[in-house]
């Protein structure tokens, strides 16, 4: 259910992050008597290489670090993987993840991140 802390969550993004013109278009959906009460389970999917499939939790943060559920081939849950915050995942190969990493300024770098096996 959507709750307060996402609302401010949702806010908090939209006044740092918005260009400030553009602000009542994002927040008017809050105060819209249509607004969801429910928030989605997963916000992107990714299908990996190897057959994996990563779905990202939702997060009504966009900031924040998210974390991802993995299925198999068969799509049983095997794990979460918890990813930084303004890492965002673009590839997942069978022994890396590649993104983009955008720094507090908003300059964006490319990164890989190797699996480490247990």
């Amino acid at each position: 259910a959507v709750g307060a802390s996402d609302i401010d969550g949702y806010r908090a993004f939209v006044e740092d992050y918005i260009p400030e013109q553009m602000r009542p278009d994002y927040l008017s959906a809050l105060d819209n008597e249509l607004r969801p009460s429910l928030l989605p389970a997963y916000d992107r999917v990714l299908a990996a290489a190897d057959g994996h499939v990563w779905a990202q939790v939702y997060e009504s943060d966009l900031a924040s670090a998210h974390e991802w559920d993995v299925f198999d081939v068969q799509r049983r849950f095997v794990g979460r993987v918890h990813v930084a915050a303004g890492f965002y995942p673009m590839v997942i190969s069978a022994d890396a993840v590649v993104g983009v990493w955008r720094d507090p300024m908003g300059v964006e770098y490319v990164r890989a991140y190797r699996f480490t096996r247990f």
